[in-house]
This record gives C-alpha cells, sequence and structure tokens, in this order.
C-alpha cells in the first residue's frame, strides 16, 4: 500500500531505538484507498508520542495491542465514495472488534465523532457487523490487552 522510493530515504539520528531503521521524507499510496494515521503515547510520561502510517483495519487492532501505548488519536483518510477520486478524513472516536455478519469475517469496527459505525475497506458507515470486544477509547487512556478464549 505505501511505496518508499529510494531518492526520498535520508539519514537521520535513529530516534526509534529499532537497529536498522529507515527515515523517508515522504511516501507514496500505490493507489487510493484507506490510510489510518495514528498517534499513541508511552504509558510512562517520558515516552514520546508516535504517529503510525497503516493500511489495514486489523493492523491497527494488532499495532494496539502489540504495543505498551494509548492511543491519543485516530485519523482514517479514506476515498469518497462512489467517486474514489479524493480523500476524506473521518475522525474516530472508539475502536471495535467485530464480525462482518454479510461473511463472518473479523473485522475491525471505527465509530466516528457523530457515533457513525464505519467498516470495511472503505470505512463505509455499516450497521452489517456485530461489535464483539472493545479495543479502545480513542484519547481515553487506555486499551484492551487480551483476547477472549
Amino acid at each position: 500500500m505505501f511505496v518508499s522510493m529510494p531518492q526520498h530515504e535520508f539519514k537521520a539520528p535513529d530516534l526509534s531505538g529499532k537497529a536498522g531503521a529507515k527515515f523517508w521524507r515522504s511516501v507514496f499510496l500505490s493507489g487510493l484507498s484507506t490510510v489510518f494515521v495514528m498517534t499513541i503515547s508511552g504509558r510512562n510520561n517520558n515516552q514520546a508520542q508516535t504517529t503510525l502510517f497503516l493500511a489495514r483495519d486489523l493492523d491497527v487492532i494488532d499495532a494496539i495491542e502489540s504495543m505498551d501505548a494509548n492511543v491519543e488519536s485516530l485519523m482514517c483518510l479514506v476515498p469518497v465514495y462512489p467517486e474514489m477520486t479524493r480523500l476524506t478524513g473521518v475522525n474516530v472516536r472508539a475502536i471495535w472488534e467485530g464480525v462482518d455478519m454479510g461473511n463472518g469475517e473479523l473485522c475491525g469496527i471505527f465509530v466516528d465523532d457523530s457515533g457513525t459505525q464505519r467498516s470495511g475497506q472503505l470505512l463505509l458507515p455499516n450497521e452489517s457487523v456485530s461489535r464483539a470486544r472493545l479495543i479502545t477509547i480513542v484519547g481515553g487512556g487506555s486499551h484492551a490487552t487480551s483476547r477472549p478464549q
């Protein structure tokens, strides 16, 4: 989904703490698709905020559950449907793991500022999904850390 170009790579001090991390001035989207822009902060006050760019709904959930961090903000850049010629921003307030009732597959459910439930590749309003487990309230300072057995 994201494309990096060697000419946009630059040398920077490695502040990530990850050996071999690379830095780019820019990345490109390989097509018009949803991008999740998530800002997290460490639970202890001396950890800096980090912003992640993710391409899939379940990657957002996996990232949240794998980090000891709070989700400070989540903005989804989504293609404007049905034109599919530009992106628009959707601010997310809650993230749920759920099931798409149409195909039975696990999915991410994102509740926006207006309370609209969104899911799928285009994050369209969707009432045919069932909420199974709250992952986090964005800006709420905590997140779920275990999956039900």
